[in-house]
């Protein structure tokens, strides 16, 4: 998995974006935004990049400030 930890100024803006998409869902406590901020990390992934291999379960959850994913999986019950 190529990752690389976004520069502080880029983080706080995805905080921000994030918490405004959070906030316009439910409110959120800014005991919780802190919460959030101090036990998070803000990741930068580049195209076409796979988070999980089949097989794997993940331990992490994403959440995606800019882009989008692709999300599917294989039914071993079907045949393709």
């Amino acid at each position: 998995m190529n990752s690389q930890i976004m520069d502080k100024n880029t983080s706080n803006e995805s905080y921000i974006n994030l918490f405004h998409l959070f906030n316009s869902i439910y409110p959120v406590s800014e005991e919780l935004m802190n919460s959030f901020i101090m036990n998070c990390e803000v990741k930068n992934f580049k195209k076409k990049t796979k988070l999980l291999k089949p097989g794997n379960r993940s331990s992490s959850i994403y959440f995606i400030v800019k882009g989008s994913a692709r999300v599917y999986y294989i039914n071993k019950e079907e045949e393709k």
